[in-house]
C-alpha cells in the first residue's frame, strides 16, 4: 500500500479534521480515507478499517502447561520486599 506525507496543514484545518475523525470514532488516518474515498467516489467499505491484531485472534486456549509455568510469577519472595 502507498503511504502519503501532507505538509503545511495550517492550524485550523488540522483542528477541524481532529474534531471531525473524533466526532466519527475514527482515527484521523481512517477518516480521511473515508474522506478520499468519498471525494473520487470508491465505493463504501462494509466494514470500518481496522488497524489492529483482530484478524489474528482466536480466542482463549486453556493451557495447562502455560498456566504451570505462570505459577512461578504468583510466588512471592518475602526476602525481596524487606
Amino acid at each position: 500500500m502507498t503511504q502519503f506525507t501532507i505538509r503545511n496543514v495550517d492550524d485550523n484545518l488540522a483542528k477541524q479534521v481532529r474534531g471531525a475523525a473524533a466526532e466519527s470514532g475514527d482515527s484521523i488516518n481512517s477518516f480521511l480515507l473515508k474522506v478520499l474515498r468519498h471525494q473520487f467516489g470508491f465505493p463504501r467499505s462494509g466494514a470500518p478499517d481496522r488497524n489492529d491484531l483482530s484478524a489474528f485472534r482466536q480466542g482463549w486456549v486453556d493451557d495447562p502447561q502455560a498456566e504451570a509455568a505462570m505459577g512461578e510469577f504468583e510466588k512471592i519472595d518475602v526476602d525481596a520486599w524487606k
